[in-house]
């Protein structure tokens, strides 16, 4: 491997050519050149003499003179500024074989995740991969971890529609639907002016002693406010029962959804 070809020698560089010649930050370098206001977001050198890329109190990136990298967001991986320095960082300090490791966020089985793309091979991020040269292609040497799985619960799933079986629930549906009013999702008595959890819907859903209520909870989910070009103003739009239907065994289903390794 060429040790000039390393992020190492790209971040010094960086250093050498951009550095704060006073102020607080003296002896480090804003990160992106073009904006030198930044100074949350830095280049330095550690006593141990690695390379960091700073994000405010997080060094993202810290990078060693035998090519290796080794990438940390302190568990804000997700949020949308975290990624955008990530992936700004990668982008401007990567070089050679290393040039082709991207960071991003992406919706795979499911869920909305962290990507670590290496070679355009997609890898599950977490704080701590370290990234090295093998063969003069980037590699991952730490642990390599699947991707998360959004998956329901079968055996829950399946008591709640036989639940709602029993009670008279899926029959009365399409019923209750048809008749649905917008002023149903204020609903009466107990069952107004109040959000129900998931797991309160089911045991609505379940009984037929809680029929009264099943007005509403049908209700809330037929109707949705929209704009109305053609009138100039903000309408109550009803649904059909199938889309009815599915917005409402999604809010009942809500926490029956695990996070599973992916296989």
């Amino acid at each position: 491997m060429n040790p000039t070809n390393t992020i190492h020698t790209r971040l010094q560089l960086h250093l050498d050519r951009h550095m704060y010649k006073r102020g607080q930050y003296k002896g480090q370098a804003p990160a992106d050149k073009d904006s030198r206001s930044k100074n949350h977001y830095r280049v330095y050198k550690a006593t141990d003499g690695t390379m960091r890329v700073h994000f405010w109190r997080t060094d993202l990136i810290t990078a060693y003179p035998d090519g290796r990298i080794v990438l940390n967001t302190d568990g804000w991986h997700s949020r949308p500024t975290t990624v955008a320095a990530m992936s700004d960082a990668l982008n401007w300090f990567g070089v050679g074989p290393m040039a082709s490791v991207r960071f991003y966020r992406d919706r795979k089985f499911g869920i909305s995740q962290s990507v670590l793309s290496v070679n355009r091979e997609q890898h599950r991020y977490y704080d701590g991969i370290e990234v090295g040269i093998k063969d003069d292609k980037p590699v991952i040497l730490s642990e390599i971890k699947p991707f998360e799985a959004k998956r329901i619960d079968r055996s829950e799933s399946k008591e709640l529609h036989d639940d709602m079986k029993s009670s008279g629930f899926k029959a009365s549906f399409k019923l209750l639907h048809a008749v649905a009013k917008p002023e149903d999702k204020e609903g009466k008595g107990v069952y107004g002016n109040y959000s129900y959890k998931s797991s309160e819907m089911r045991m609505l859903v379940s009984d037929a002693n809680y029929a009264e209520a099943w007005p509403r909870l049908i209700a809330q989910y037929t109707f949705t406010v929209q704009y109305d070009y053609k009138a100039r103003a903000y309408v109550q739009h009803k649904h059909d029962a199938k889309k009815a239907w599915a917005n409402l065994m999604a809010a009942m289903k809500f926490d029956l959804y695990q996070k599973v390794p992916a296989e």
